[in-house]
């Protein structure tokens, strides 16, 4: 009977201690497989992190130089015509008409509109208002009366002597545009020999619609100073010298820095 009860006691221990074991086993994959769960939640989160942040090139400053080619090389930028009607007959009329006569847009008290020209995208257009104004407005949209989406700057910034920036459609995203510094005075001379007298230098700027953000552009040494931008009739951009006798195509280098 005693060896009987010691068999017994013993299968007791051999079954609790498997139970036991059995238990350390269970509640050692239940820790591993909560971390494993945890793992496979966090990765995702960290690869959401990645995918939305924002590139460390989209981070660098940007600038921009202008340069020239040949005129020959420059290829035409075809700008859309407005798909309605500038009214030009007087002041009173300085309006953006529907080809039925419906006025979409007309003259603000700030002047009355001059030009207006629509980007290669056909999304906006540059409108000219009064003396050296401008206005970008949405042409997407027409029924909502050719409303402004955002309005280049007039002046440039820390140059209190230049004149007003003259704007010129570059791209579907980017303006370009010519400010002057006024020669200075040398004394002596009359007001209309004043007025004679070449700018002492030329300001060109680049202003980007994505950002709102306005950029003074290098120019290269090997253009003259100081500079005229105009367009021809195909829309190819020029640069003049100040005289006329000297004409280059533009050309504007975007410069990421490192």
């Amino acid at each position: 009977m005693k060896q009987l009860r010691l068999s017994r006691n013993s299968a007791t221990f051999f079954h609790s201690s498997r139970v036991l074991l059995c238990l350390i086993l269970f509640g050692a994959g239940l820790v591993s497989g909560c971390t494993s769960e945890a793992v496979a939640v966090a990765v995702p989160s960290a690869e959401s992190a990645l995918a939305t942040s924002p590139s460390p090139t989209d981070q660098r400053a940007v600038r921009y130089r202008l340069t020239d080619v040949s005129v020959d090389e420059v290829a035409p930028r075809r700008l859309r015509d407005l798909p309605v009607w500038l009214d030009e007959s007087g002041p009173e009329r300085a309006q953006i008409i529907r080809h039925n006569l419906d006025v979409i847009r007309s003259a603000s008290p700030s002047g009355r509109i001059s030009d207006a020209k629509v980007s290669p995208d056909r999304k906006w257009a540059l409108l000219s208002i009064g003396e050296a104004g401008y206005a970008i407005a949405s042409a997407e949209y027409l029924a909502k009366s050719f409303e402004d989406i955002d309005t280049p700057p007039r002046d440039p910034d820390g140059f209190d002597d230049a004149t007003a920036i003259y704007w010129v459609i570059l791209d579907d995203d980017h303006l370009i545009g010519q400010a002057d510094l006024p020669s200075l005075d040398p004394g002596g001379m009359t007001l209309s020999e004043k007025d004679s007298l070449p700018p002492r230098d030329t300001l060109v700027y680049i202003y980007t619609l994505s950002t709102g953000k306005t950029a003074r552009a290098e120019i290269d040494g090997t253009l003259p100073r100081p500079l005229r931008i105009s367009e021809d009739p195909e829309g190819r951009l020029r640069i003049l010298s100040f005289d006329d006798l000297e004409e280059f195509g533009a050309k504007i280098i975007q410069i990421t820095e490192p």
